[in-house]
């Protein structure tokens, strides 16, 4: 039985992911505090348990200027025992069916593309993950880092950096405080990069394991912030791992540096025949001439 809402079955899904999630409880209870959303949210659920879940969002694309409504697919778990079996498939089939009603796009971003397969999703692009030794990092004298505190008024410095990005989603003020405040709760390291003049020029969300840190979340306004970043990174780990977008270019700074494709960012287009009515374009030349590259770190 698949349930399109989780009204009335919250504690069942707080104790689902305490039971499958393999992460830190200190993560689970952030995102079921500041993530949890029954209104979207799709359960599997059989002899009175659930076996699946399906969680979206409501996010705004931004292309080519004009703003549309997107559901984006945040969350998705299945039970150890319960995989490979269906399950996901016919949450992912019902997500589709009702952003089909709602929704000119639907949005995910995974490590594997082959779990949508069932659906007519297309990658439109990826984020990358650079590995930067730390002894190819020069040491400044001084960093102007900071960390994060929930009384920092960032939004301004996010707004910045999403202007020279098209095709992509675009978090408005409320949305984008809740993402850091979840991402604070879950203990993730929040560092602020500043100018000359103490203006914040860059954001870097990240988690250190053994001296190795991975950079989950990287905005920035221009090199001078990445490298005051990675110098003060560079003293408490070996190697830097960085995620940013398909036309990020760390080589500049740091010739020959090498990256893998990390995520895969694919897009369905609900309505073809709307999509090409109001843009003139078809379905498969969609996000091939944007005003700008894309850029999907915080979803």
């Amino acid at each position: 039985m698949i349930v399109y809402t989780a009204f009335g079955k919250e504690k069942m899904v707080h104790r689902f992911l305490e039971q499958w999630w393999n992460v830190k409880d200190t993560e689970i209870d952030a995102w079921y505090k500041y993530k949890f959303d029954p209104k979207h949210i799709f359960l599997k659920i059989e002899d009175n348990q659930i076996v699946s879940m399906l969680q979206y969002s409501k996010r705004t694309l931004v292309y080519k200027g004009k703003r549309s409504v997107t559901s984006v697919i945040e969350f998705a778990l299945t039970a150890q025992f319960e995989r490979n079996q269906g399950h996901f498939k016919s949450l992912l089939d019902a997500f589709c069916e009702k952003a089909s009603c709602n929704d000119l796009f639907s949005v995910a971003k995974c490590e594997n593309p082959k779990v949508l397969a069932s659906q007519p999703f297309q990658e439109e692009t990826f984020m990358k993950e650079y590995t930067l030794p730390s002894f190819r990092v020069e040491q400044k004298p001084y960093s102007r880092t900071r960390k994060y505190r929930p009384s920092f008024d960032l939004y301004p410095l996010y707004e910045l950096f999403m202007s020279h990005f098209d095709g992509s989603i675009v978090l408005d003020r409320a949305q984008f405080e809740s993402e850091l405040a979840y991402l604070h709760a879950a203990k993730k390291k929040i560092d602020i990069m500043y100018d000359d003049h103490y203006e914040p020029n860059g954001l870097a969300i990240y988690t250190v394991h053994e001296q190795v840190i991975r950079i989950e979340h990287l905005i920035y306004l221009n090199s001078d912030a990445l490298e005051s970043l990675f110098s003060n990174l560079s003293i408490i780990s070996d190697r830097i791992y960085i995620m940013t977008s398909q036309h990020e270019c760390l080589e500049r700074l740091y010739p020959n540096l090498k990256w893998k494709k990390k995520k895969h960012i694919l897009i369905r287009n609900n309505n073809p025949k709307l999509f090409t009515s109001l843009t003139h374009e078809s379905k498969e030349d969609a996000f091939k001439h944007l005003n700008g590259p894309m850029w999907y770190g915080l979803l």
